[in-house]
């Protein structure tokens, strides 16, 4: 039954063969022997093999572009050294919903191949809240100790789902949970772009391969897992990271002008702060 089942996933699963499900006997992991020989004796064109060349090819795809996803906006927020026109909230909602997600495909002993691209991909979410953290000029005190709790909250609760008493009949929550995240997570930065009328420091390249990434999931999930859980949130997520890419387009030019005003600024602030003071010399009669 469902509850046996998940247990067994959740404990007695080793990472190792979660990793490998899904792809054996598979040759070079991305086609069955069967297909193998038919593509070896000059068949291309079989439309069970094609498909699960694709599928898998796919796959693989995803998981390595998502080692980089958020690369580019890691850097581009390091170079400038600023955070202007960036939503905190929509980085932690990301954080928390890729992480969730990933935990949930782990306990539910989804091959690692449809969903292992949300690990990389959460890992780089917790270094771009660090870096927002560390940049922001929201310095007050309540900020901090709101920032510490969230924290601890974050390790607490992984904690609690991996090694506490997490109910089993509960962790289909885990796998709905990123849907509605999914929406709340961008819909922040969704809409300060809107009210503000430029993207920031959203990188391009970042918000594109999101989205690409999140169509192939899409056509992945429809061919390797069964789960309509995991389908809503994909089909979700490429919607509202298509209107990112969107507002990134439409707003170029605005955006343009607003960070090269808002770097002109910076360099006459550190020019001003590193000039040294002229004092005058007083006559002495």
């Amino acid at each position: 039954d469902i509850i046996q089942r998940t247990t067994q996933s959740t404990w007695g699963y080793p990472f190792a063969k979660m990793v490998a499900a899904g792809s054996e006997s598979l040759v070079f992991g991305l086609v069955s022997q069967y297909c193998f020989g038919l593509f070896t004796s000059g068949v291309f064109f079989d439309p069970v093999c094609v498909k699960q060349l694709i599928t898998n090819g796919l796959n693989y795809g995803v998981m390595a572009g998502a080692t980089f996803v958020k690369i580019p906006q890691l850097l581009k927020i390091v170079a400038s050294g600023t955070v202007l026109g960036l939503a905190e909230t929509s980085f932690l909602i990301d954080l928390f919903s890729g992480s969730v997600f990933t935990a949930y495909n782990v306990i539910e002993g989804h091959p690692f191949k449809t969903w292992g691209e949300m690990l990389f991909v959460s890992i780089q979410n917790l270094l771009l809240v660090l870096i927002y953290w560390s940049l922001t000029k929201e310095r007050s005190i309540s900020a901090t100790i709101r920032r510490a709790v969230m924290a601890v909250g974050f390790v607490a609760f992984f904690a609690y789902v991996f090694y506490g008493p997490f109910p089993s009949e509960y962790v289909y929550l885990l796998g709905l949970a990123p849907v509605p995240l999914s929406i709340c997570g961008r819909l922040p930065q969704i809409w300060q772009n809107f009210k503000q009328g430029h993207t920031g420091q959203l990188s391009l390249i970042t918000v594109v391969l999101m989205f690409l990434g999140n169509l192939a999931r899409i056509f992945t999930t429809l061919q390797q897992v069964n789960d309509p859980i995991i389908l809503a949130s994909n089909v979700i997520a490429s919607t509202l990271s298509g209107t990112l890419v969107f507002q990134v387009l439409v707003m170029w030019r605005k955006t343009a002008e607003v960070t090269k005003s808002a770097a002109a600024k910076k360099t006459d602030g550190d020019r001003n702060t590193n000039k040294p003071s002229s004092g005058k010399k007083v006559r002495k009669d």
